[in-house]
């Protein structure tokens, strides 16, 4: 699994589409699957954004047999607050009867260079 990673911009909503493929490039059934994502600046520190809390930061959205992505959605008012670098993950329920970390990686927040600026 190879991490994928990317960066955007804080205080904006957030959103990722994130094709689920098997070792050979082709989509996965994923009906009756969940999916949890969490995003931390450490392993052992509490997470930024995690759709698995009891008050989710995040919603995820598992696809239908003809989408077979899963799409991460984070709000404005939780990306306002980031900044850096954070570990991020996706962890699939019910795939093959067990659970697995689909893909993780990095992402990294910046502040927009126009927010402060009169239009």
């Amino acid at each position: 699994m190879i991490p994928q990673s990317f960066e955007f911009i804080a205080g904006e909503d957030l959103y990722i589409p994130i094709p689920i493929l098997d070792d050979d490039g082709v989509a996965v059934d994923l009906v009756g699957v969940t999916a949890r994502f969490v995003a931390s600046r450490a392993v052992g520190v509490a997470p930024v954004i995690d759709s698995g809390a009891s008050s989710a930061t995040a919603t995820v959205t598992v696809g239908t047999p003809d989408d077979n992505d899963v799409l991460v959605e984070v709000p404005d008012d939780v990306t306002d607050s980031l900044d850096g670098t954070y570990r991020w993950e996706l962890k699939l329920f019910g795939l093959l009867g067990g659970e697995r970390v689909a893909c993780w990686g990095y992402m990294t927040a910046t502040q927009s260079l126009t927010s402060d600026v009169d239009s």
